[in-house]
């Protein structure tokens, strides 16, 4: 659609989590590890990008729901299963820097804005 822009919107209480409805995202292949940090009670993404580690906010596709499995807070990916804290992750994506104006206005705990951005996950991307 002309002139559509991208939309983040928060769901779930713990963990809460960022979603996009993006239909198309631009495409590499992101990987890191799930993390969860207690005092936003949200999941953030660790890893390595060209040699320097960093720590961003996932936002998840569309149809992404948080979980919580035995004392660990995850997600549930349609068509791939769930994702729980500590697990790692690889799936297609792009990095959004932590002052994107596509991120402006999210209402997430403040704690939960990663140093190092964002992760924009796409759909059926999700790999083992």
């Amino acid at each position: 659609m002309p002139g559509r822009t991208e939309k983040l919107s928060t769901i779930g209480t713990d963990p809460q989590i960022i979603v996009h409805d993006m239909s198309v995202a631009p495409g590499m292949i992101v990987k890191g590890r799930l993390g969860y940090l207690r005092d936003g009670k949200c999941l953030v993404v660790q890893g390595e990008r060209a040699g320097e580690k960093f720590t961003a906010s996932p936002a998840w596709p569309k149809g992404v729901e948080p979980v919580l499995t035995g004392d660990k807070r995850g997600v549930k990916v349609p068509g791939f299963g769930v994702i729980s804290e500590g697990d790692s992750i690889v799936a297609g994506g792009n990095f959004w820097g932590v002052g994107d104006t596509r991120a402006k206005g999210v209402e997430i705990d403040a704690r939960c804005l990663a140093q190092d951005g964002f992760i924009v996950f796409n759909a059926d991307s999700f790999e083992s």
